[in-house]
């Protein structure tokens, strides 16, 4: 099976308008675009979580760019448990997204959780996406998450991004990403010299070095992954999966972070070889 990697920014949800059918009033909607998940939208009626996306200014914005289209939908940092299913409907219009005969596209019902070998307490991270398949145009999502036996009695949910995502062609160096986690690391000592280093949460990190050779190598690495450092900066999030057609321990593929420091461009040489480097580090 192919391997896909995908990797997105927020640039789409920073301009789409959030409205969710029902949200607490300290913890609105908006808050999916916010880059720090800790601003969660909480839908405090279990029988109303759902959520209307309105893209057309944000796609009108991106004529700029010439990026017109969407083709993933990130639901990241969510308290959905193992039983939970969502799904999403796409439409020019929200009458239209209203239901399943008037909606330009429906992903039908999907599990949120993708596969049932994650454990909460590694991953705590609940991320999970849809995949429309192509990508689309229309600037009206509404998406609905299904987990009436939540015992929270309430849905929390961190971001839910729209994007084109980006597939690189070129291959990543070796049999994967590298990857780990790093744990700030402070210490206090008592008067009598007791040394006790305080908790801090662990992050997971991911390292890529994609390469290629062949006349349109250099072409992708400089429109897309030098792009992708000029558009993200060391400031603002970007989100990374592995491999989003995996079917096992799905939610670890998937890391939202911010790329630490930016890595130099290998101008082609006369071999028409590219190489780009990206490290990661979680947001939490």
């Amino acid at each position: 099976m192919t391997t896909r990697t995908v990797i997105a920014t927020l640039e789409l949800a920073k301009r789409t308008v959030y409205s969710g059918t029902s949200e607490a009033a300290s913890m609105p909607a908006s808050y999916l675009s916010h880059p720090q998940p800790k601003r969660r939208w909480r839908a405090p009626s279990l029988s109303q979580i759902e959520v209307y996306l309105d893209m057309t200014a944000g796609l009108a914005a991106y004529q700029q760019t010439g990026i017109l289209t969407y083709r993933y939908l990130f639901p990241l940092y969510g308290s959905a448990t193992r039983a939970a299913t969502h799904e999403m409907w796409i439409g020019p219009t929200r009458t239209s997204v209203g239901s399943t005969a008037t909606a330009s596209w429906y992903s039908g019902v999907q599990s949120y959780w993708r596969s049932l070998d994650n454990d909460l307490a590694r991953f705590p991270r609940r991320h999970s996406v849809i995949d429309v398949g192509s990508q689309r145009t229309e600037p009206w999502i509404r998406y609905k998450i299904t987990d009436p036996a939540n015992p929270d009695g309430f849905h929390d949910l961190g971001l839910l991004v729209p994007t084109p995502g980006y597939e690189p062609t070129l291959a990543p160096m070796g049999s994967g990403p590298g990857a780990g986690v790093e744990e700030e690391v402070r210490e206090t000592r008592s008067v009598g010299s007791a040394r006790r280093r305080l908790h801090r949460a662990r992050e997971r990190v991911r390292s890529y070095t994609f390469q290629a050779v062949g006349p349109t190598a250099p072409q992708e690495a400089e429109d897309q992954l030098l792009a992708l450092q000029e558009t993200a900066g060391v400031s603002d999030p970007v989100i990374i999966v592995d491999d989003v057609t995996a079917t096992t321990r799905f939610m670890n593929r998937i890391v939202y972070g911010t790329l630490e420091g930016l890595q130099k461009f290998v101008l082609p040489d006369i071999y028409q070889k590219a190489q780009v480097e990206l490290d990661v580090k979680e947001m939490l």
